[in-house]
């Protein structure tokens, strides 16, 4: 079981959580569990063996949380008019 959590924490809140075959659910439970009881985006990256696919999978998650984090900002500066 791995948690990773995304560079800049404080901007993107985001949190990979990757298991693997060997990985007790109860563990693995508990540790989404932290990740939503600190409010964290979660990214369940579930048993991808092929590295290129979980490469191609954080980059879209990267993407996603870019976005996000663009859109608000956006939202903010129109709120300060």
């Amino acid at each position: 079981l791995a948690l990773h959590f995304a560079n800049e924490i404080w901007k993107f809140n985001t949190a990979e959580i990757m298991r693997t075959p060997k990985t007790d659910e109860t563990v693995f439970d508990t540790v989404v569990q932290f990740a939503k009881d600190i409010e964290a985006k979660r990214a369940v990256l579930d048993q991808i063996e092929d590295e290129g696919e979980r490469t191609k999978l954080r980059k879209q998650i990267a993407l996603m949380e870019l976005k996000r984090a663009m859109a608000a900002e956006q939202r903010s500066r129109s709120m300060r008019g």
